[in-house]
């Protein structure tokens, strides 16, 4: 088993590489004696660093090689934004770990969000998926008390919203379940073809969420923000195609998004009005503008009935 620093000094690695076009071990060095809290000062030395480069080619497919013409190390499959965003995690999620393990005897003074990651069934879900395998689930849907049985094919994961969901095939439809809400996981001897096009970063490019209906076609949404709510979107853009529209009045600042605007999508602008305001389309406006009145009913009815 590889231990938890070696997987640190992979991710590492792997992200040095992701952001350069090429570098000698000497420059890597440098780099990675300077960055102390991994290194702890001692120099990655050459056997080390090609025992790192063969696990890494093994246990993740990544290729790192040496250019004898330009006498430096290179990542020959280098992976797009899209797929850098999976090693990025794994590396937060590590130094993450890391540090907590400095706090433990401290709990006292850390205070932590809950994450719904499914760690009863997430082993037999990745592996599920790694070998192609039909799974059973008994699975307990969000708002209903019966637990409903599915045959799923399983396609791949997609985190949103601080929980993580399985995406697979049941009954002739994709559909996102969520892992904490499977209470029965069973892997079936049955095999399946993964579809040869399917790719989950390309399946919700132009949703928000996890949930996506073929009728919701994309377009150009435009929203305005106030006070600092345009620093939040700089650091966590609602959705990747997110741009800032240039204007002069800085009191406020406008962003156009070119999305699918889903339930999930309408939920979150709801859940920010009081920072946003959306412009355009005007259909989104006008269901926006409706739900917000019926909350507005709602509050008026509880007031009555408190007498207030």
């Amino acid at each position: 088993m590889v231990s938890d620093d070696f997987l640190l000094e992979y991710a590492w690695i792997i992200k040095e590489f992701q952001n350069s076009n090429g570098m000698s071990l000497k420059e890597l060095n440098e780099r990675w004696i300077a960055d102390k809290d991994y290194s702890k000062g001692v120099e990655l030395n050459y056997h080390t660093f090609h025992r790192h480069l063969d696990n890494l080619a093994v246990s993740l497919g990544v290729i790192i090689e040496y250019d004898y013409r330009q006498h430096v190390y290179h990542m020959v499959n280098k992976e797009p934004l899209r797929g850098k965003e999976m090693i990025d995690f794994m590396f937060q999620a590590m130094v993450i770990n890391k540090w907590m393990r400095e706090l433990v005897g401290l709990e006292h003074r850390v205070s932590l969000q809950r994450f719904s990651l499914g760690e009863h069934v997430i082993k037999d879900v990745v592996l599920a998926i790694k070998k192609n395998r039909v799974i059973d689930i008994d699975y307990l849907p969000q708002k209903k008390t019966e637990i409903t049985n599915h045959t799923v094919l399983p396609y791949g994961l997609k985190m949103y919203d601080h929980r993580i969901y399985l995406i697979g095939k049941s009954r002739d439809s994709i559909l996102p379940f969520e892992l904490d809400r499977i209470k029965a996981l069973r892997i079936t001897s049955k095999s399946f073809m993964m579809p040869a096009d399917f790719n989950i970063h390309e399946y919700y490019f132009h949703f928000f969420g996890v949930f996506r209906d073929e009728n919701i076609q994309p377009e150009m949404v435009v929203i305005r923000t106030f006070e600092n709510e345009h620093r939040y979107l700089k650091e966590l853009p609602l959705h990747h195609s997110q741009e800032e529209i240039q204007q002069k009045d800085p009191s406020y600042h406008d962003y156009k998004i070119f999305v699918s605007p889903s339930e999930d999508f309408i939920s979150k602008l709801i859940s920010r009005q009081d920072r946003l305001v959306v412009l355009s389309p005007d259909w989104l406006v006008d269901a926006i503008d409706e739900r917000l009145c019926k909350m507005q009913n709602l509050y008026q009815k509880v007031k009555i009935s408190r007498g207030v």
